[in-house]
C-alpha cells in the first residue's frame, strides 16, 4: 500500500526516491525533486493521499 502511494506520487509530482525508512511513528525519505517541484509539494501530495485512504477505510 505504501509503495503504491510513492509510485503514484513519483508520476504526479516528479521526483527521484533514493531511499526511505519506515519508523514506528513516521517515515524518513531521501528524495530529489525535479526542476520546478518543491519538497513541500511532494510531501503534501503523499500525506494527503495517505490520509484520505486511511480515513476512508477506517484505519486512522
Amino acid at each position: 500500500m505504501f509503495m503504491d502511494f510513492v509510485e503514484k506520487a513519483k508520476k504526479k509530482v516528479h521526483f527521484e526516491l533514493w531511499n526511505f525508512m519506515i519508523m514506528d511513528n513516521h517515515i524518513d525519505f531521501l528524495i530529489k525533486p525535479s526542476k520546478g517541484i518543491s519538497l513541500s509539494q511532494i510531501m503534501q501530495w503523499i500525506k494527503g493521499k495517505m490520509y484520505h485512504s486511511t480515513t476512508r477505510y477506517g484505519n486512522a
